[in-house]
């Protein structure tokens, strides 16, 4: 029984990471970026949404919490780091894409709320 509900709570999680991702997506559209990749997994990590704008790639992690301020503690030191190996990993792979400059940044969804972005939320 046990090994059921963690199914179903992981399945959950699962759902809610994709509708989540799906909006803010759609966000950035509107924002005016261009959407490159969608959870991009290599050895190194994950990342969520790979999006360009003019010259910039964004590499950005989506947290949906009951409030912004929870999504902004929602991603820990050490994700921001795979997050940065797996980006330089992509951007190696990508030499159309080798003068661009590069960022990481943090899209919160909650309920009730406009999509927040922070952008350029972390740095190495």
């Amino acid at each position: 029984m046990k090994t059921r509900n963690k199914d179903t709570s992981r399945q959950k999680r699962e759902t809610k990471g994709r509708r989540a991702e799906l909006l803010a997506s759609l966000f950035l559209m509107i924002k005016g970026y261009q959407i490159l990749a969608h959870r991009v997994r290599m050895h190194s990590g994950e990342i969520d949404i790979i999006a360009k704008k003019g010259a910039l790639i964004a590499f950005i992690e989506v947290k949906a919490r009951k409030s912004i301020e929870r999504g902004q503690h929602a991603v820990t030191d050490r994700s921001w780091r795979r997050i940065a190996r797996t980006a330089e990993i992509w951007m190696s792979h990508k030499p159309n894409f080798s003068k661009c400059d590069w960022r990481y940044d943090l899209l919160v969804i909650a309920p009730f709320a406009l999509p927040k972005h922070f952008q350029d939320y972390w740095r190495l």
